[in-house]
């Protein structure tokens, strides 16, 4: 069994980002931790969406977390997909190159 962080979009509508790959994954035998980059009524593509954009302190607290608690060194991979913002991509990027 495989450890997956899956940091990525969601939408309560439709089935992109963690939508969409948490649930294959799992029935592929993986364990898979999401992280919501986004939480939007559907994907942006829409005439309208709306949600918010999951601010990089946040994302740094859980990340942290994460590490406090030894779970970063468990993951096997991690999935990234759409971060929302510039400041999501660089917060993740530089903890991960901290971490790993």
């Amino acid at each position: 069994m495989k450890k997956v962080l899956s940091i990525q979009s969601f939408v309560t509508h439709g089935h992109v980002g963690n939508s969409a790959a948490t649930f294959p994954l799992m029935l592929l035998g993986n364990l898979v931790d999401p992280l919501n980059t986004v939480h939007f009524c559907n994907h942006s593509g829409y005439d309208h969406f709306a949600g918010q954009i999951t601010s990089p302190e946040t994302l740094e607290k859980i990340l942290k977390g994460l590490d406090r608690n030894g779970f970063m060194k468990t993951y096997e991979y991690i999935l990234l997909g759409y971060m929302g913002s510039t400041a999501n991509l660089n917060c993740i990027g530089e903890f991960l190159s901290s971490v790993f």
